[in-house]
């Protein structure tokens, strides 16, 4: 029996590639291939340096056709190649588990991670650099909330709220040995009336007038609260942000989600009253200035 499809009948398998298609897929490869040749030229050109070095020859014309630096070239560049695929393949994994989550959670993906990232001058999620994966978001009765993993020189797992505010800059980190031989060496810190707060938490800002006015009782109680160990906290610019050390972490997005809702919302009136957002019409410049100027110091 025939298998041939008439003009009408349904497709059963992958729709094949026109001609078109194949043709500017092997250009796309070939342009890659090409744009690679000088980055493995020059690298295999380093191995047989080293292995010049190691078995004792001149280092000023390596032999480039020496067998144990081409060799080693090979072996080199296929470990690569594993470990391109690997982590590819890792990537894949981790975000159809993100996806997974989201659905049954009721959050969604389709956030735009570019608005996400660089967008705090504070430290240790600050100075530009960074890229965000993992992203979340849903829409609570208290606001939007999103949830990235945060990639700079140290990844973190930030769950933030934004206000209609342009405050300045202030920063908790937990009271921890690091943070007190900084403080001890003149690390900049802010002291409450609460003993046992100042004890758990380092406080930092540009504006110590700010940080009094945010730091009131009630937002103080619930940074005492089992679910804050390990976190820190970031108020800049319109975002409360809460975040800890290591790539987003799934089972605690729920907790750190309560926490940055229960801040935000903590937030005095008069204190989101008192820093206006920006006005709309600035140009990148000028918005990057503005953020600057969250940091800087008090004139008292």
């Amino acid at each position: 029996m025939s298998d041939a499809r008439g003009p009408g009948s349904a497709p059963t398998g992958r729709r094949e590639r026109t001609v078109g298609e194949k043709a500017l897929l092997g250009l796309a490869a070939v342009l890659l291939v090409g744009s690679l040749v000088p980055f493995v030229l020059l690298a295999h050109a380093g191995v047989a340096v080293a292995v010049a070095a190691v078995r004792g020859r001149p280092l000023d014309a390596p032999d480039l056709a020496d067998p144990w630096a081409v060799a080693t070239t090979a072996v080199l560049g296929a470990a690569l190649s594993v470990a391109v695929v690997l982590s590819a393949r890792r990537d894949r994994r981790r975000r159809r588990e993100v996806e997974r989550w989201a659905v049954e959670h009721g959050w969604h993906t389709d956030v735009a991670c570019s608005v996400l990232a660089n967008r705090w001058e504070a430290p240790p999620v600050g100075r530009g650099g960074g890229v965000a994966t993992d992203a979340l978001e849903r829409d609570d009765e208290r606001g939007r909330v999103r949830s990235f993993t945060y990639s700079g020189l140290r990844r973190r797992h930030i769950v933030m709220v934004e206000r209609a505010m342009r405050g300045p800059g202030l920063v908790l980190t937990p009271e921890r040995g690091a943070q007190r031989l900084a403080r001890r060496l003149g690390g900049q810190d802010v002291a409450v009336e609460w003993e046992d707060f100042n004890a758990r938490w380092r406080v930092r800002t540009g504006r110590v007038r700010f940080a009094h006015a945010v730091l009131h009782p009630r937002v103080m109680e619930r940074l005492s609260r089992p679910d804050t160990d390990g976190l820190s906290v970031l108020v800049e610019g319109a975002d409360v942000a809460v975040h800890a050390p290591g790539p987003t972490d799934l089972a605690r997005v729920e907790s750190m989600t309560r926490v940055a809702l229960d801040l935000a919302e903590l937030l005095p009136t008069f204190v989101v009253d008192d820093h206006p957002p920006l006005p709309v019409g600035l140009t990148r410049r000028e918005v990057q200035a503005r953020a600057a100027e969250l940091w800087s110091e008090e004139s008292l």
